[in-house]
């Protein structure tokens, strides 16, 4: 299910890749693409810097990606996102069955979140 790559990990799905991309130890970087889609331009965050270590853990329910700062949960039934702080707390979590994301930021840092398609059924 997890595609290795050094700076994000991509999450192979029936419907396409969903690609978290560790920014700094405050945003992540979260992209789906169907098929061969290529990302466009970078037009909100265009720094070109080091990308944070993290770690991923993954069991039979859902795959966690821990930063310093920051925790992204994909649930793997539900099929969601949830984005916590260090210690836990909640700061977003998806509805349930999300169809598609294309673009979707969360940064503690500037307190910002951004999006340009976030699609949701059921």
């Amino acid at each position: 299910m997890i595609l290795p790559k050094s700076n994000c990990v991509n999450i192979e799905l029936p419907t396409g890749k969903l690609s978290l991309q560790p920014l700094n130890q405050n945003t992540v970087r979260v992209r789906f693409t169907k098929g061969q889609a290529v990302p466009k331009e970078e037009l909100i965050y265009t720094e070109d810097v080091a990308f944070p270590a993290y770690k991923v853990k993954e069991n039979n329910t859902s795959l966690k990606l821990s930063l310093e700062k920051m925790i992204v949960v994909y649930d793997k039934q539900r099929h969601t996102l949830t984005f916590t702080d260090a210690k836990g707390q909640i700061i977003l979590q998806e509805k349930r069955r999300r169809a598609f994301i294309e673009k979707f930021y969360c940064s503690r840092r500037t307190g910002l979140f951004g999006r340009t398609t976030f699609l949701i059924t059921g």
